[in-house]
Protein backbone atom coordinates (compact mmCIF):
# COMPACT_ATOMS: atom_id res chain seq x y z
CA UNK A 1 0.00 0.00 0.00
CA UNK A 2 2.82 2.43 1.04
CA UNK A 3 5.06 1.58 -2.32
CA UNK A 4 1.50 2.47 -4.30
CA UNK A 5 1.14 5.34 -2.60
CA UNK A 6 4.77 6.27 -2.99
CA UNK A 7 4.72 5.74 -6.94
CA UNK A 8 1.64 7.09 -7.00
CA UNK A 9 3.11 10.77 -5.67
CA UNK A 10 6.18 10.47 -7.77
CA UNK A 11 3.62 10.27 -10.74
CA UNK A 12 1.87 12.82 -10.33
CA UNK A 13 5.12 14.99 -9.35
CA UNK A 14 6.47 14.15 -12.60
CA UNK A 15 3.17 15.02 -14.43
CA UNK A 16 2.95 18.80 -12.86
CA UNK A 17 6.15 19.31 -13.21
CA UNK A 18 6.18 18.51 -17.12
CA UNK A 19 2.98 20.75 -17.11
CA UNK A 20 4.45 23.23 -15.41
CA UNK A 21 7.15 23.37 -18.22
CA UNK A 22 4.91 22.80 -21.00
CA UNK A 23 3.19 25.86 -19.91
CA UNK A 24 6.28 28.19 -19.05
CA UNK A 25 8.51 27.16 -21.75
CA UNK A 26 6.62 28.51 -24.75
CA UNK A 27 6.18 32.12 -23.53
CA UNK A 28 10.17 31.76 -22.77
CA UNK A 29 12.81 34.34 -25.10
CA UNK A 30 14.40 32.18 -27.65
CA UNK A 31 17.50 32.84 -25.84
CA UNK A 32 16.12 31.17 -23.03
CA UNK A 33 14.29 28.76 -24.54
CA UNK A 34 17.91 27.37 -25.73
CA UNK A 35 18.80 27.91 -22.10
CA UNK A 36 16.25 25.52 -21.21
CA UNK A 37 17.18 22.80 -23.60
CA UNK A 38 20.77 23.24 -23.07
CA UNK A 39 19.85 22.75 -19.54
CA UNK A 40 18.14 20.02 -20.00
CA UNK A 41 20.85 18.69 -22.11
CA UNK A 42 23.84 18.98 -19.46
CA UNK A 43 21.91 17.16 -17.40
CA UNK A 44 21.06 13.97 -19.62
CA UNK A 45 24.80 14.00 -20.32
CA UNK A 46 25.68 14.48 -16.51
CA UNK A 47 23.48 11.73 -15.34
CA UNK A 48 23.13 9.62 -18.05
CA UNK A 49 26.47 8.93 -19.84
CA UNK A 50 28.94 9.30 -17.12
CA UNK A 51 31.35 6.69 -15.67
CA UNK A 52 28.86 3.82 -15.85
CA UNK A 53 27.85 4.74 -18.91
CA UNK A 54 31.77 4.57 -20.20
CA UNK A 55 31.73 1.04 -18.22
CA UNK A 56 28.82 -0.37 -19.88
CA UNK A 57 29.90 0.71 -23.29
CA UNK A 58 32.97 -1.00 -23.32
CA UNK A 59 31.13 -4.28 -22.25
CA UNK A 60 28.60 -4.06 -25.07
CA UNK A 61 31.06 -3.19 -27.79
CA UNK A 62 33.28 -6.39 -26.40
CA UNK A 63 30.83 -8.27 -27.11
CA UNK A 64 29.98 -7.16 -30.69
CA UNK A 65 31.26 -10.07 -32.60
CA UNK A 66 31.08 -13.14 -30.17
CA UNK A 67 29.72 -16.28 -31.01
CA UNK A 68 25.65 -16.73 -31.44
CA UNK A 69 25.39 -19.05 -28.85
CA UNK A 70 27.22 -17.23 -26.36
CA UNK A 71 25.18 -14.47 -26.81
CA UNK A 72 21.82 -16.49 -26.64
CA UNK A 73 23.58 -18.10 -23.40
CA UNK A 74 24.05 -14.71 -21.75
CA UNK A 75 20.48 -13.60 -22.41
CA UNK A 76 19.11 -16.99 -21.11
CA UNK A 77 21.13 -16.73 -17.48
CA UNK A 78 20.58 -12.61 -17.44
CA UNK A 79 16.73 -14.08 -17.96
CA UNK A 80 16.74 -16.53 -15.12
CA UNK A 81 18.10 -14.16 -12.87
CA UNK A 82 15.47 -11.58 -13.60
CA UNK A 83 12.41 -13.58 -13.58
CA UNK A 84 13.40 -14.73 -9.73
CA UNK A 85 14.09 -11.14 -9.11
CA UNK A 86 10.32 -10.69 -9.80
CA UNK A 87 8.71 -13.34 -8.55
CA UNK A 88 10.75 -12.40 -4.87
CA UNK A 89 10.09 -8.37 -5.01
CA UNK A 90 7.24 -7.91 -7.84
CA UNK A 91 3.67 -7.84 -6.55
CA UNK A 92 2.03 -8.73 -9.90
CA UNK A 93 4.21 -11.14 -10.70
CA UNK A 94 4.46 -13.28 -6.98
CA UNK A 95 0.63 -13.30 -7.84
CA UNK A 96 0.92 -14.59 -11.26
CA UNK A 97 3.41 -17.47 -10.75
CA UNK A 98 1.60 -18.89 -7.70
CA UNK A 99 -2.12 -18.52 -9.56
CA UNK A 100 -0.69 -20.41 -12.52
CA UNK A 101 1.43 -23.24 -10.30
CA UNK A 102 4.35 -21.99 -11.89
CA UNK A 103 7.55 -21.82 -10.02
CA UNK A 104 10.34 -19.22 -11.23
CA UNK A 105 12.80 -21.81 -11.75
CA UNK A 106 10.82 -23.22 -14.57
CA UNK A 107 11.51 -20.54 -16.89
CA UNK A 108 15.13 -20.80 -17.75
CA UNK A 109 15.41 -20.37 -21.62
CA UNK A 110 12.82 -17.66 -23.54
CA UNK A 111 11.04 -20.47 -25.30
CA UNK A 112 10.34 -21.24 -21.75
CA UNK A 113 8.42 -16.95 -21.21
CA UNK A 114 5.66 -18.82 -23.51
CA UNK A 115 4.24 -20.34 -20.28
CA UNK A 116 3.68 -17.28 -18.66
CA UNK A 117 0.59 -14.62 -19.68
CA UNK A 118 1.61 -11.56 -22.10
CA UNK A 119 1.33 -8.28 -19.98
CA UNK A 120 -0.57 -5.49 -21.72
CA UNK A 121 -0.17 -1.80 -21.23
CA UNK A 122 -3.59 -1.67 -19.78
CA UNK A 123 -2.58 -4.53 -17.42
CA UNK A 124 0.71 -1.84 -15.92
CA UNK A 125 -1.59 0.99 -16.26
CA UNK A 126 -4.10 -0.55 -14.02
CA UNK A 127 -2.24 -1.98 -11.27
CA UNK A 128 1.11 -0.03 -12.28
CA UNK A 129 2.32 0.19 -8.33
CA UNK A 130 2.43 -3.64 -8.45
CA UNK A 131 5.17 -3.60 -10.99
CA UNK A 132 7.47 -2.16 -9.03
CA UNK A 133 10.19 -3.97 -7.58
CA UNK A 134 10.41 -3.94 -3.38
CA UNK A 135 14.21 -4.30 -3.71
CA UNK A 136 14.64 -0.45 -5.42
CA UNK A 137 14.25 2.50 -2.70
CA UNK A 138 12.15 5.41 -3.84
CA UNK A 139 15.77 7.21 -4.40
CA UNK A 140 17.55 4.59 -6.33
CA UNK A 141 14.03 5.09 -9.07
CA UNK A 142 14.27 7.65 -12.15
CA UNK A 143 10.89 7.73 -13.98
CA UNK A 144 10.52 7.77 -17.61
CA UNK A 145 7.52 8.42 -19.49
CA UNK A 146 6.40 7.39 -22.87
CA UNK A 147 4.08 9.04 -25.74
CA UNK A 148 2.32 6.18 -26.85
CA UNK A 149 1.21 6.17 -30.33
CA UNK A 150 -1.92 6.09 -29.95
CA UNK A 151 -1.89 8.68 -27.06
CA UNK A 152 -2.43 5.92 -24.08
CA UNK A 153 1.10 7.22 -22.44
CA UNK A 154 2.90 5.45 -19.60
CA UNK A 155 5.53 6.54 -16.96
CA UNK A 156 8.21 3.72 -16.24
CA UNK A 157 10.54 3.72 -13.57
CA UNK A 158 13.92 2.33 -13.79
CA UNK A 159 16.88 3.01 -12.33
CA UNK A 160 20.77 5.26 -13.99
CA UNK A 161 22.07 2.01 -14.62
CA UNK A 162 19.46 0.34 -16.66
CA UNK A 163 19.25 3.70 -18.98
CA UNK A 164 22.89 3.93 -18.90
CA UNK A 165 23.07 0.41 -20.49
CA UNK A 166 20.30 1.37 -22.79
CA UNK A 167 21.85 4.17 -23.98
CA UNK A 168 25.19 1.78 -24.41
CA UNK A 169 23.20 -0.20 -26.80
CA UNK A 170 22.46 2.41 -28.77
CA UNK A 171 25.64 4.09 -29.00
CA UNK A 172 27.21 0.95 -29.95
CA UNK A 173 25.36 1.14 -32.89
CA UNK A 174 25.70 4.08 -33.77
CA UNK A 175 29.85 3.69 -33.19
CA UNK A 176 29.27 0.96 -35.80
CA UNK A 177 29.06 3.56 -38.73
CA UNK A 178 31.54 5.82 -37.00
CA UNK A 179 29.99 8.47 -35.47
CA UNK A 180 31.52 9.37 -32.30
CA UNK A 181 29.79 11.53 -29.33
CA UNK A 182 30.33 15.18 -29.63
CA UNK A 183 29.48 14.97 -33.51
CA UNK A 184 26.82 18.00 -33.99
CA UNK A 185 22.98 15.57 -34.55
CA UNK A 186 20.57 18.00 -36.34
CA UNK A 187 17.25 16.31 -35.03
CA UNK A 188 14.22 16.66 -37.03
CA UNK A 189 10.71 15.97 -35.59
CA UNK A 190 10.52 17.27 -31.89
CA UNK A 191 7.29 18.55 -31.40
CA UNK A 192 8.03 20.84 -28.22
CA UNK A 193 11.31 22.48 -29.11
CA UNK A 194 9.43 25.38 -30.67
CA UNK A 195 5.93 26.83 -29.18
CA UNK A 196 3.20 26.25 -31.79
CA UNK A 197 1.91 29.71 -32.13
CA UNK A 198 5.34 31.00 -32.91
CA UNK A 199 4.80 32.33 -37.04
CA UNK A 200 8.10 32.90 -37.69
CA UNK A 201 11.59 31.54 -37.59
CA UNK A 202 13.48 30.07 -36.26
CA UNK A 203 11.54 27.29 -36.33
CA UNK A 204 14.66 25.38 -34.24
CA UNK A 205 16.54 25.57 -30.96
CA UNK A 206 20.07 24.15 -29.54
CA UNK A 207 21.07 21.93 -26.97
CA UNK A 208 25.19 23.35 -27.21
CA UNK A 209 26.07 20.97 -24.09
CA UNK A 210 24.44 18.08 -26.18
CA UNK A 211 25.34 19.27 -29.78
CA UNK A 212 22.51 19.04 -30.67
CA UNK A 213 19.81 21.55 -33.01
CA UNK A 214 16.39 20.77 -32.69
CA UNK A 215 13.66 21.37 -35.12
CA UNK A 216 10.33 21.84 -34.51
CA UNK A 217 7.90 19.21 -36.06
CA UNK A 218 4.39 22.09 -35.97
CA UNK A 219 5.77 24.44 -38.60
CA UNK A 220 7.03 21.97 -41.43
CA UNK A 221 4.81 23.61 -44.36
CA UNK A 222 6.22 23.59 -47.01
CA UNK A 223 7.12 27.37 -47.53
CA UNK A 224 8.55 27.19 -43.94
CA UNK A 225 10.82 24.17 -45.05
CA UNK A 226 13.33 27.47 -46.96
CA UNK A 227 14.42 28.24 -43.62
CA UNK A 228 14.63 24.42 -42.18
CA UNK A 229 17.13 24.18 -45.06
CA UNK A 230 19.29 27.69 -44.56
CA UNK A 231 19.52 26.65 -41.22
CA UNK A 232 21.06 23.11 -42.30
CA UNK A 233 23.20 25.00 -44.65
CA UNK A 234 24.24 27.36 -42.06
CA UNK A 235 25.28 24.96 -39.23
CA UNK A 236 26.24 21.93 -41.57
CA UNK A 237 25.65 19.14 -39.43
CA UNK A 238 27.23 15.71 -40.75
CA UNK A 239 24.50 13.50 -38.63
CA UNK A 240 21.07 14.22 -39.18
CA UNK A 241 18.32 11.92 -37.26
CA UNK A 242 15.14 12.06 -36.11
CA UNK A 243 11.34 10.92 -37.81
CA UNK A 244 11.80 9.02 -40.68
CA UNK A 245 8.31 11.12 -42.04
CA UNK A 246 10.05 14.73 -40.92
CA UNK A 247 13.55 13.56 -42.77
CA UNK A 248 11.53 13.22 -46.29
CA UNK A 249 9.62 16.53 -45.54
CA UNK A 250 13.00 17.91 -45.86
CA UNK A 251 14.42 15.43 -48.75
CA UNK A 252 11.42 16.28 -50.55
CA UNK A 253 11.45 19.57 -50.33
CA UNK A 254 15.28 19.54 -51.82
CA UNK A 255 14.05 17.24 -54.53
CA UNK A 256 11.06 19.35 -55.46
CA UNK A 257 13.14 22.71 -55.87
CA UNK A 258 16.20 20.82 -57.42
CA UNK A 259 18.74 22.08 -54.74
CA UNK A 260 20.79 20.32 -51.90
CA UNK A 261 22.10 21.07 -48.28
CA UNK A 262 25.71 22.75 -50.10
CA UNK A 263 27.80 20.03 -47.38
CA UNK A 264 28.23 16.33 -47.30
CA UNK A 265 25.50 14.58 -45.13
CA UNK A 266 27.61 11.86 -43.22
CA UNK A 267 25.06 10.00 -41.47
CA UNK A 268 21.10 9.39 -41.71
CA UNK A 269 19.72 7.65 -38.65
CA UNK A 270 15.63 7.42 -38.15
CA UNK A 271 14.09 6.02 -34.85
CA UNK A 272 10.66 6.39 -32.73
CA UNK A 273 9.02 6.00 -36.35
CA UNK A 274 8.64 3.28 -38.84
CA UNK A 275 11.03 3.76 -41.75
CA UNK A 276 8.95 3.32 -44.79
CA UNK A 277 9.97 2.53 -48.47
CA UNK A 278 8.95 5.61 -49.98
CA UNK A 279 10.87 7.84 -47.20
CA UNK A 280 13.61 5.82 -47.39
CA UNK A 281 14.20 6.58 -51.32
CA UNK A 282 13.74 10.41 -50.71
CA UNK A 283 16.23 10.39 -47.96
CA UNK A 284 18.90 8.37 -50.15
CA UNK A 285 18.25 11.28 -52.97
CA UNK A 286 18.56 13.90 -51.51
CA UNK A 287 21.08 13.56 -48.47
CA UNK A 288 22.88 10.65 -50.64
CA UNK A 289 23.16 8.80 -47.25
CA UNK A 290 21.08 5.09 -46.75
CA UNK A 291 18.97 6.36 -43.44
CA UNK A 292 20.03 3.43 -40.83
CA UNK A 293 16.94 2.61 -38.72
CA UNK A 294 16.86 1.98 -35.04
CA UNK A 295 14.42 0.46 -32.70
CA UNK A 296 14.02 0.79 -29.23
CA UNK A 297 11.51 2.33 -26.51
CA UNK A 298 11.33 3.72 -22.75
CA UNK A 299 10.44 0.18 -21.74
CA UNK A 300 13.40 -1.38 -23.16
CA UNK A 301 11.70 -4.48 -23.54
CA UNK A 302 13.40 -5.07 -27.52
CA UNK A 303 16.02 -3.49 -29.18
CA UNK A 304 17.26 -4.28 -32.63
CA UNK A 305 20.53 -2.27 -34.57
CA UNK A 306 21.29 -2.08 -37.95
CA UNK A 307 24.39 -2.91 -39.11
CA UNK A 308 26.85 -1.66 -41.92
CA UNK A 309 24.94 -5.11 -43.94
CA UNK A 310 21.99 -2.94 -43.37
CA UNK A 311 20.72 -5.55 -41.39
CA UNK A 312 18.58 -5.61 -38.29
CA UNK A 313 20.25 -7.60 -35.23
CA UNK A 314 18.13 -8.48 -32.22
CA UNK A 315 20.52 -6.75 -29.17
CA UNK A 316 19.84 -10.23 -27.05
CA UNK A 317 21.31 -8.71 -23.88
CA UNK A 318 19.13 -5.72 -23.05
CA UNK A 319 15.90 -7.16 -23.48
CA UNK A 320 14.14 -10.84 -23.97
CA UNK A 321 12.86 -10.42 -27.59
CA UNK A 322 10.17 -12.63 -28.42
CA UNK A 323 8.51 -12.94 -32.13
CA UNK A 324 5.06 -14.30 -31.56
CA UNK A 325 3.56 -15.66 -35.20
CA UNK A 326 0.56 -13.93 -36.96
CA UNK A 327 0.56 -15.54 -40.62
CA UNK A 328 3.47 -16.18 -42.85
CA UNK A 329 6.86 -14.50 -41.76
CA UNK A 330 4.76 -11.53 -40.21
CA UNK A 331 5.28 -11.68 -35.97
CA UNK A 332 4.31 -9.39 -32.76
CA UNK A 333 6.60 -8.11 -31.04
CA UNK A 334 6.76 -9.12 -27.08
CA UNK A 335 9.67 -8.63 -24.55
CA UNK A 336 11.00 -8.77 -21.66
CA UNK A 337 12.89 -5.96 -19.79
CA UNK A 338 15.65 -7.56 -18.30
CA UNK A 339 17.98 -4.12 -17.67
CA UNK A 340 15.38 -2.48 -15.77
CA UNK A 341 14.99 -4.01 -11.76
CA UNK A 342 12.64 -1.10 -10.98
CA UNK A 343 9.82 -2.18 -12.86
CA UNK A 344 10.05 -5.49 -14.63
CA UNK A 345 7.73 -6.39 -17.16
CA UNK A 346 8.15 -10.03 -18.42
CA UNK A 347 6.34 -10.58 -21.74
CA UNK A 348 5.16 -7.04 -22.18
CA UNK A 349 2.76 -6.18 -25.67
CA UNK A 350 4.57 -3.31 -27.61
CA UNK A 351 1.73 -3.83 -30.38
CA UNK A 352 4.78 -3.82 -33.32
CA UNK A 353 4.84 -6.29 -35.73
CA UNK A 354 8.27 -7.36 -38.20
CA UNK A 355 8.95 -9.68 -40.85
CA UNK A 356 11.45 -12.44 -40.51
CA UNK A 357 12.85 -14.25 -43.05
CA UNK A 358 13.57 -17.79 -41.26
CA UNK A 359 17.89 -19.17 -41.84
CA UNK A 360 17.99 -15.36 -42.88
CA UNK A 361 21.94 -13.96 -41.54
CA UNK A 362 24.17 -11.15 -42.04
CA UNK A 363 27.82 -11.71 -43.29
CA UNK A 364 28.84 -9.29 -40.91
CA UNK A 365 29.83 -11.69 -38.30
CA UNK A 366 27.62 -10.08 -35.38
CA UNK A 367 25.63 -12.18 -32.83
CA UNK A 368 21.40 -11.88 -32.43
CA UNK A 369 18.83 -12.94 -34.95
CA UNK A 370 18.26 -11.08 -38.02
CA UNK A 371 14.72 -9.12 -38.25
CA UNK A 372 13.62 -8.87 -41.80
CA UNK A 373 11.65 -5.50 -41.37
CA UNK A 374 9.28 -3.24 -39.05
CA UNK A 375 6.61 -3.67 -40.58
CA UNK A 376 5.14 -1.10 -38.16
CA UNK A 377 1.78 -1.15 -35.31
CA UNK A 378 -1.00 -3.36 -34.88
CA UNK A 379 -3.20 -0.31 -36.30
CA UNK A 380 -1.43 -0.01 -39.36
CA UNK A 381 -3.77 -2.09 -40.84
CA UNK A 382 -7.26 -1.87 -43.00
CA UNK A 383 -9.73 -4.39 -43.64
CA UNK A 384 -10.51 -5.10 -47.11
CA UNK A 385 -14.29 -5.85 -47.95
CA UNK A 386 -13.74 -9.18 -48.70
CA UNK A 387 -12.13 -9.68 -44.73
CA UNK A 388 -8.46 -9.64 -45.38
CA UNK A 389 -6.25 -7.06 -43.00
CA UNK A 390 -3.56 -5.16 -44.95
CA UNK A 391 -0.75 -4.14 -43.72
CA UNK A 392 2.51 -2.67 -45.39
CA UNK A 393 0.53 -0.38 -47.57
CA UNK A 394 3.75 2.14 -48.31
CA UNK A 395 4.20 0.17 -51.33
CA UNK A 396 1.15 1.75 -52.70
CA UNK A 397 3.33 5.33 -52.91
CA UNK A 398 6.64 3.67 -53.06
CA UNK A 399 8.43 5.63 -56.02
CA UNK A 400 6.19 8.71 -56.21
CA UNK A 401 8.30 11.34 -56.32
CA UNK A 402 5.78 13.39 -56.88
CA UNK A 403 3.91 13.41 -53.83
CA UNK A 404 5.02 15.04 -50.73
CA UNK A 405 3.20 13.23 -48.36
CA UNK A 406 0.43 10.60 -47.90
CA UNK A 407 -1.95 9.28 -45.96
CA UNK A 408 -4.55 5.86 -45.74
CA UNK A 409 -7.74 6.74 -43.82
CA UNK A 410 -9.52 3.93 -42.77
CA UNK A 411 -13.84 4.60 -40.60
CA UNK A 412 -15.23 1.74 -42.08
CA UNK A 413 -14.49 -1.83 -43.36
CA UNK A 414 -13.90 -2.01 -46.86
CA UNK A 415 -14.03 1.35 -47.38
CA UNK A 416 -10.55 3.34 -47.32
CA UNK A 417 -9.53 7.22 -47.97
CA UNK A 418 -6.36 8.07 -49.84
CA UNK A 419 -5.12 11.38 -48.66
CA UNK A 420 -2.30 12.90 -51.05
CA UNK A 421 -0.53 15.85 -50.66
CA UNK A 422 0.32 16.77 -53.74
CA UNK A 423 3.99 18.52 -55.27
CA UNK A 424 4.42 21.06 -57.80
CA UNK A 425 4.95 18.23 -60.77
CA UNK A 426 2.05 16.35 -59.75
CA UNK A 427 0.26 15.85 -63.17
CA UNK A 428 -2.87 14.05 -64.41
CA UNK A 429 -0.51 11.33 -65.12
CA UNK A 430 0.97 10.77 -61.66
CA UNK A 431 -3.02 9.87 -60.84
CA UNK A 432 -3.46 7.42 -63.34
CA UNK A 433 -0.27 5.39 -62.04
CA UNK A 434 -1.23 5.84 -58.19
CA UNK A 435 -4.75 4.33 -59.15
CA UNK A 436 -2.90 1.44 -60.95
CA UNK A 437 -0.95 0.75 -57.74
CA UNK A 438 -3.80 1.12 -55.78
CA UNK A 439 -5.47 -1.55 -57.84
CA UNK A 440 -2.34 -3.66 -57.77
CA UNK A 441 -2.33 -4.08 -53.70
CA UNK A 442 -6.40 -4.28 -53.31
CA UNK A 443 -7.55 -6.53 -55.26
CA UNK A 444 -10.96 -6.58 -54.04
CA UNK A 445 -13.99 -4.32 -54.60
CA UNK A 446 -13.90 -2.23 -51.45
CA UNK A 447 -14.53 1.14 -52.12
CA UNK A 448 -10.96 3.60 -52.49
CA UNK A 449 -11.01 7.00 -52.56
CA UNK A 450 -8.22 9.48 -53.48
CA UNK A 451 -8.81 13.19 -51.77
CA UNK A 452 -5.73 16.07 -52.22
CA UNK A 453 -4.72 18.15 -49.30
CA UNK A 454 -2.26 20.96 -48.66
CA UNK A 455 -1.44 19.53 -45.84
CA UNK A 456 -1.45 16.28 -43.26
CA UNK A 457 -1.78 16.14 -39.85
CA UNK A 458 0.13 14.67 -37.54
CA UNK A 459 -0.03 13.24 -33.98
CA UNK A 460 0.14 15.52 -30.89
CA UNK A 461 4.12 13.97 -30.82
CA UNK A 462 4.98 15.16 -34.31
CA UNK A 463 4.55 11.41 -36.13
CA UNK A 464 3.47 10.80 -39.13
CA UNK A 465 1.08 8.00 -38.80
CA UNK A 466 1.06 6.69 -42.40
CA UNK A 467 -2.25 4.26 -41.75
CA UNK A 468 -5.00 6.45 -39.87
CA UNK A 469 -7.91 3.92 -38.70
CA UNK A 470 -10.72 4.16 -36.48
CA UNK A 471 -12.30 0.91 -37.03
CA UNK A 472 -13.51 -1.03 -33.60
CA UNK A 473 -10.70 -3.35 -32.45
CA UNK A 474 -13.34 -5.51 -32.01
CA UNK A 475 -14.90 -5.34 -35.52
CA UNK A 476 -11.04 -6.11 -36.72
CA UNK A 477 -10.86 -9.88 -34.36
CA UNK A 478 -10.81 -12.66 -36.88
CA UNK A 479 -10.04 -11.18 -39.91
CA UNK A 480 -7.09 -13.00 -41.58
CA UNK A 481 -4.14 -11.32 -41.95
CA UNK A 482 -2.47 -11.14 -45.21
CA UNK A 483 1.31 -11.60 -45.09
CA UNK A 484 3.09 -8.71 -46.79
CA UNK A 485 5.26 -8.67 -49.79
CA UNK A 486 9.03 -9.36 -50.69
CA UNK A 487 11.01 -6.81 -50.95
CA UNK A 488 11.09 -6.97 -54.90
CA UNK A 489 7.09 -6.55 -54.72
CA UNK A 490 7.49 -3.45 -52.83
CA UNK A 491 10.56 -2.51 -55.03
CA UNK A 492 7.87 -2.63 -58.45
CA UNK A 493 4.40 -1.55 -56.58
CA UNK A 494 5.53 2.02 -57.50
CA UNK A 495 6.76 3.87 -60.94
CA UNK A 496 10.24 3.70 -61.36
CA UNK A 497 12.14 6.78 -62.67
CA UNK A 498 11.45 6.10 -66.66
CA UNK A 499 7.82 6.29 -65.69
CA UNK A 500 8.16 9.92 -64.76
CA UNK A 501 6.34 12.50 -66.71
Amino acid sequence: MLAAVTFRRMTDTLTRLKTIYRRTYPHLPVALQNAALGTVGWHNDLTVRGRGFARLLAEYEARAFVDSRDIQELRDARLRAFVLHAYRTVPYYRELFDKAGLRPQEVATLDDLALLPITSRADVQERRSEFLSSSVPRRGRKLLSTSGSTGSGLIVATTLEAVQEQWATWWRCWRWHGIERGTWNAILGSPSAVSPFQQAPPFWRYNRPGRELVFSSLHTSFENLRYYVAELRRKKPPWLSGLASQLALIASYLIETKTDLGYEVRWVTTSSENLLSMHAELIEKAFGVRPKRHYGMAEAIANFSECDKGKLHVDEELGAAEFIPISGNLYRVVGTNMSNPAMPLIRYECNDHVTIDSGESCPCGRPGRVVTRIDGRQDDYVVLKSGVRLGRLDRIVFGFQNIREAQIRQAVIGEIQVLVQPGAGYTKEDENLLRAAIKKTIHDDSKVTIDYVDEIERTASGKLRFVLSTVEAEDVVGYEVLPPPQMSALESAGPTSSDRP
